[in-house]
């Protein structure tokens, strides 16, 4: 019995035919078809902020590193008379669950060891720091900082503000 052996064009052909396949399966978010920005209503920026109205500032582009499975996507609203005046959020897509949880460790410790208490109820895990003004969270496979809130001077719900937001903007997350 004869077997022939494969051969380039048709191997190259094959992994060709299921990376295509792959893509066509891909969550949108993982193919970074999905504007992460556009989630957050300006009210609820605005909100989170103290103010009446809030706008979209800054939307960057996703990006990647290279060598990295890990695309970064941030956008700031702005609103101004705010104290501070910006709302910063840090979107983290990954390839899958595993790596979030890894890349949502790693956020953790760069911000503060010890010096911040889980969350529950916000996406899947969620880390919120004393200042009020610093949560992280994630929800499958993307993590994301938040960066915001109110003067702690002037405003004392700025923990439950921001934790209204996260948990808002969690739930909006593919």
């Amino acid at each position: 019995m004869y077997v022939t052996r494969p051969t380039y064009s048709s191997l190259l052909a094959g992994s060709l035919l299921a990376g295509v396949a792959a893509l066509a399966v891909m969550p949108a978010v993982l193919r970074g078809q999905t504007n992460f920005c556009t989630l957050v209503a300006p009210a609820d920026a605005a909100t989170e902020l103290h103010a009446t109205t809030a706008a979209l500032t800054g939307d960057t582009a996703t990006t990647s590193t290279a060598g990295s499975p890990i695309k970064f996507k941030s956008c700031d609203f702005a609103t101004p008379g705010a104290i501070p005046n910006t709302l910063r959020l840090g979107f983290r897509i990954t390839p899958s669950a595993d790596v979030a949880h890894q890349g949502f460790q790693m956020e953790n410790q760069t911000f503060g060891q010890g010096s911040h208490s889980p969350v529950s109820g916000v996406g899947d895990e969620a880390m919120l720091y004393p200042d009020g003004e610093l949560l992280i969270f994630r929800k499958h496979a993307v993590y994301v900082v938040v960066q915001g809130g109110g003067d702690q001077l002037k405003f004392k719900d700025t923990s439950d503000r921001l934790r209204a937001f996260a948990t808002k903007l969690a739930a909006k997350l593919p």
